[in-house]
This record gives C-alpha cells, structure tokens and sequence, in this order.
C-alpha cells in the first residue's frame, strides 16, 4: 500500500502534520512508502469554467520548499517519502 498524502499550505502544512505522515508509514507493516502530492492549481480554471469560486488561499509551492517537506518527513521516521 503507499500512502498519499496531499500537502496544501496554510490548510495541513505544519511540522505535527509531517511528523503524523512518518508515523503513520512506520507503525502500519502494508505501507510500503509515503508518496507526497504538493498542492497544485490545476483545478482553478474548471471551477471557473462550471461557475465556482475557487475557495483554496494557498501558493503552489517551489521545488525546493517541497523538498524540504520530504526531509522533515524523512526525519520522523524510517517510511520511504518520494514526491509524488
């Protein structure tokens, strides 16, 4: 099983948050490795185009950010973490 795991600023990025990613991925033997997904906006022009407000206040982040998340993940524990 890998787990996938969405990171959105300002909504579930914080170190226990992280921290909660790694422990998860080492306490369950069928998780073989923790995928992380950064936040994109891929979804922004569709809600416009169906006439939704696209209510997510988040940056999509810079690949160096996101490979700081992978290490502060890394850090917590023994799962796999790879940028998904």
């Amino acid at each position: 099983m890998i787990l996938r795991c969405p990171i959105i600023p300002n909504y579930n990025l914080n170190d226990d948050h992280l921290a909660a990613i790694a422990q998860i991925g080492d306490k369950y033997s069928c998780i073989q490795k923790v995928e992380v997904l950064p936040y994109h906006n891929f979804g922004q022009g569709k809600a416009r185009e169906i006439g939704r407000e696209y209510e997510v206040a988040a940056e999509v982040p810079e690949s160096e950010t996101v490979q700081v998340w992978l290490d502060k993940i890394r850090s917590y524990g023994e799962i796999e973490v790879t940028l998904s």
